[in-house]
């Protein structure tokens, strides 16, 4: 059984994954260990972005979802 204290937002599941927030995008992101930027926005309601960029900015994978 899930109780209030075990649940944690998706926003805090990114802080706790060493992912930053930046106010002024709007996103959270990541570096991984290869230099993909990692990225996740939160659109609407409950329906966020995900993108991966190599270290040139292009862009590898996006997606959208809903949680």
């Amino acid at each position: 059984m899930m109780t209030f204290e075990t649940f944690q937002t998706f926003e805090t599941a990114l802080l706790n994954s060493d992912y930053t927030y930046d106010p002024q995008a709007g996103s959270f992101f990541k570096e991984d260990s290869k230099g993909n930027l990692h990225t996740y926005m939160h659109i609407e309601d409950d329906t966020w972005n995900y993108e991966k960029y190599d270290e040139n900015d292009k862009v590898l994978a996006s997606k959208s979802f809903t949680l």
